[in-house]
């Protein structure tokens, strides 16, 4: 009996974190990733994404797999960048990169992460009117004026 209770918790843990995407130990999680991005320099000083990496992967349980959508089911090493495949970096604004045919979407890197962002925040708005997730340019683009 005590077999089978310790092999339902094992059984139960590692379908727990593999779901919800900790397989992490917390102090692996890369705590913030801030992204210096190009900019019009007779006008700003500096133009910088800055992403909670930890908070999206541990607070919120998200799974490693929704955006690192290469993974295995379950897999928590990420040996390739999203440039690896996403080879375009040309800036574009996101409403003119969302006329980008779907077939060509893929060669560009900023419309994938575009995609992966604000696609997923617009469906946690949609089930929770309330929630703080960015959905507009300025809430992520920081830039800082000269």
């Amino acid at each position: 009996m005590i077999f089978k209770i310790k092999m339902l918790v094992v059984a139960s843990s590692i379908m727990v974190l593999g779901l919800c995407g900790t397989g992490y130990a917390e102090s692996e999680v890369p705590l913030v990733f801030k992204y210096d991005l190009r900019f019009n320099k007779w006008a700003y000083a500096s133009h910088s994404v800055t992403f909670a990496h930890a908070t999206h992967a541990m607070k919120y349980k998200i799974a490693c797999i929704r955006c690192h959508h290469t993974l295995e089911e379950g897999a928590i090493a990420v040996e390739e960048t999203c440039r690896d495949c996403h080879t375009n970096t040309e800036m574009r604004s996101f409403p003119q990169a969302e006329n980008i045919p779907e077939e060509n979407r893929m060669d560009y890197y900023f419309l994938a992460v575009h995609d992966q962002c604000m696609n997923c925040h617009k469906e946690v708005r949609k089930s929770d009117e309330w929630t703080k997730a960015a959905v507009g340019c300025w809430r992520c683009h920081v830039y800082q004026k000269k």
